[in-house]
């Protein structure tokens, strides 16, 4: 019922009116725009724990796929229980200062992070971080590749962050540093940028945020390899927009879809499908990879390298086609698309809401 339900951090960011903010209000609305036109997931505190726990438990086996990772749609909001997340990956109670609401916004490549509450101090107005990450974006101008205008780029935003090469791999990946590094992950492979500060007598706050930030990128890219595999994920019922209260203030509460998420070790094959004979309404399909049968069959820990065949029609430095070297087994991306009979209507979900469906 409306009267039960509660403000998403989306919503009490688009309802804010910019108090405390770190960055300029320009910037601000920028977020706030494209947060209107993207599709919303919300993931529960058991789904988000089941993550922070592959995490903990099998980071060798995350690491090669997140070079997999992309957002389901262009502009994705995705929002969870940060302090969920670092409890089950480093098995220890957070501290009080550490974060609680926190939303990511993809627009395109850029990564964008808005921090809504503390432990200690329960929801707090919402601010969008001076931080932005570009993802699958070298440093520099990626077509010229020109690794002196990489180098100077980088050497400008870490010395505004007070950062070394050294203290950015363990920025970007936390604990997993090591083991990125033996797997070959580059650290040239995601760029940052600092966002333009709402007042520069700030600028000392941006030395604390490689602290409060610490793995940051790493958290982002492995929620985004789970959302886009459709076999994890189940649209099971949508609630409507509603409106409500924040604060004392009448705000409206944004539509989304309630998605049920299995993260189970168990083979699962979850479908969504309608009576035999029938077709459904026009809906939306996010993106995703594919898989073809004998990479769904086959019990081989994958070793994808690009499909040969693919080679002068995928983006090089994203290709949308893989191939796997010991079973041969083929893996795709499918781009967000429209799929059903527009005679029957049209279906459009404006977010999800993702929760975890596993027995203990």
């Amino acid at each position: 019922m409306n009267d039960k339900r509660k403000p998403t951090l989306a919503d009490r960011f688009l309802a804010s009116r910019g108090k405390g903010s770190l960055t300029t209000p320009e910037v601000e609305d920028a977020v706030r725009r494209s947060l209107r036109t993207a599709k919303q997931f919300v993931l529960d505190d058991r789904a988000v724990e089941h993550i922070g726990r592959l995490m903990r438990d099998v980071p060798d086996l995350l690491i090669p796929q997140l070079r997999f990772a992309r957002a389901p749609f262009e502009h994705t909001w995705i929002e969870f229980d940060a302090s969920v997340l670092w409890k089950a990956h480093n098995d220890m109670e957070p501290d009080t200062d550490g974060d609680t609401a926190f939303g990511i916004l993809i627009d395109g490549n850029a990564a964008y992070t808005v921090i809504g509450g503390t432990i200690e101090w329960g929801p707090t107005p919402p601010r969008v971080s001076p931080l932005v990450y570009h993802l699958n974006t070298p440093w520099g101008d990626a077509e010229e590749d020109d690794p002196y205008r990489q180098r100077v780029q980088m050497a400008n935003a870490l010395g505004d962050l007070g950062m070394s090469p050294l203290t950015l791999q363990h920025f970007y990946w936390g604990s997993m540093y090591h083991r990125a590094a033996a797997q070959g992950v580059k650290l040239y492979e995601h760029s940052l940028q600092v966002l333009p500060l709402r007042d520069k007598r700030m600028l000392p706050f941006l030395h604390d945020l490689w602290q409060s930030g610490l793995g940051e990128l790493r958290n982002i890219l492995i929620v985004l390899t789970v959302l886009n595999r459709p076999s994890l994920l189940t649209v099971v019922r949508e609630q409507g927009r509603s409106r409500g209260f924040i604060g004392n203030r009448p705000a409206p509460y944004w539509a989304h879809s309630v998605v049920t998420i299995n993260l189970d070790r168990k083979e699962s094959v979850l479908r969504l499908t309608d009576s035999a004979g029938t077709t459904k309404r026009r809906h939306e399909v996010r993106g995703h990879w594919c898989h073809d049968r004998r990479c769904r069959e086959s019990q081989c820990i994958h070793d994808w390298t690009p499909h040969p065949d693919y080679m002068d029609r995928d983006d090089p430095a994203e290709p949308d086609h893989w191939q796997c070297t010991q079973c041969q087994g083929k893996r795709w991306w499918r781009a967000e698309h429209a799929r059903g009979d527009a005679g029957k209507g049209f279906s459009v979900r404006d977010g999800y809401h993702v929760i975890s469906t596993q027995e203990e």
